[in-house]
């Protein structure tokens, strides 16, 4: 938290249900102006009020913001490859089971996931969309989720996601 530069906070109304920990987000934004936070959530709360990016996707469509997200992360060049080539391995459900894909071929997924195309289904504009996935780069990035991203059929889809854009 002491070391951030970006805060992405996804499914949590940290103020009301964290509030040490969103006091020390707050302290961490007021000891340093380039500090930001993006706050998803389809909810107003004290947590969007803070938000230098507020995105407020139609309930249940975080995952389609979250591809986008994604899609202009890598668009942009912003992928370390020898990282992800030891690091990392990419998963798809085919016919109801996990089965590897490549980097390459997750990259073609994001394609059907423009921030123009996001917009039309999750309701996000996709200006925003660009503007927070520019900002989450500007690390080194936190990012808190709670119960409102785990508690769903996609829960893990979700966290995958999260970590994906990381």
């Amino acid at each position: 938290i002491d070391h951030a530069q970006t805060f992405f906070l996804i499914g949590s109304n940290t103020a009301e249900c964290h509030p040490v920990l969103f006091d020390r987000i707050m302290a961490r934004k007021q000891s340093d102006r380039s500090v930001k936070v993006i706050c998803v959530d389809p909810r107003k709360s004290p947590v969007s009020t803070i938000a230098d990016h507020y995105l407020q996707p139609i309930p249940g469509m975080d995952l389609e913001l979250m591809h986008s997200m994604a899609h202009v992360i890598v668009r942009d060049g912003h992928v370390d490859p020898d990282f992800v080539d030891k690091n990392v391995q990419f998963k798809a459900v085919v016919d109801g089971s996990p089965k590897s894909v490549s980097f390459e071929e997750y990259t073609r997924f994001l394609e059907d996931f423009s921030p123009e195309k996001a917009e039309k289904l999750c309701g996000v504009p996709a200006a925003q969309i660009e503007s927070a996935a520019k900002q989450f780069v500007k690390g080194p990035t936190t990012s808190f989720w709670t119960m409102g991203l785990n508690q769903r059929i996609r829960g893990v889809w979700a966290n995958n996601l999260v970590h994906n854009m990381h």
